[in-house]
C-alpha cells in the first residue's frame, strides 16, 4: 500500500503543475515554464535512474539513496522561501523578499542604482 500512496501523491503533485505554473508565473509565460518544468521532470527521473541501475540491489544501497533523497528534500525545503510569491516581489526591478508583509530583502537592480 506505500506504493499506492506514493503513486497518489506523485500524480497529485504531477496534476496541479500547470495551475501553480500559470499561478506563478503569468498565463503569458506558461508554456515555457510548463516546459522547462516537465524536461526537468523527466531529466532527473532519467538520471536517477542511471544512478540506482549502477547499485547492487542491497540495504546499504537503498539506504544510501534515502540519504541522498533526504539532503535533497532538506535544500528544497530551505531554498523554498526565497522563492517570491507576492505579485509586488516579482514585478520589483531587481529582487524583493516579502514575509508576512514586511520587506525582508530589497536590492535594486544595477540600472536603478546608477539612475539615482
Amino acid at each position: 500500500w506505500p506504493a499506492y500512496v506514493l503513486g497518489f501523491a506523485l500524480g497529485g503533485g504531477f496534476a496541479i503543475m500547470p495551475a501553480l505554473v500559470t499561478d506563478m508565473f503569468g498565463v503569458f509565460n506558461t508554456g515555457t515554464m510548463y516546459g522547462l518544468l516537465l524536461t526537468s521532470w523527466s531529466m532527473g527521473a532519467t538520471g536517477w535512474g542511471l544512478v540506482a541501475a549502477t547499485d547492487v540491489v542491497s540495504n546499504e544501497s537503498v539506504a544510501s539513496q534515502l540519504w541522498v533523497l533526504l539532503v535533497v528534500a532538506i535544500v528544497g525545503v530551505v531554498v523554498l522561501p526565497l522563492v517570491r510569491t507576492n505579485t509586488m516581489d516579482r514585478f520589483y526591478r531587481g529582487y524583493q523578499l516579502t514575509m508576512c508583509d514586511t520587506v525582508v530583502i530589497q536590492m535594486p537592480s544595477r540600472k536603478m542604482r546608477l539612475e539615482k
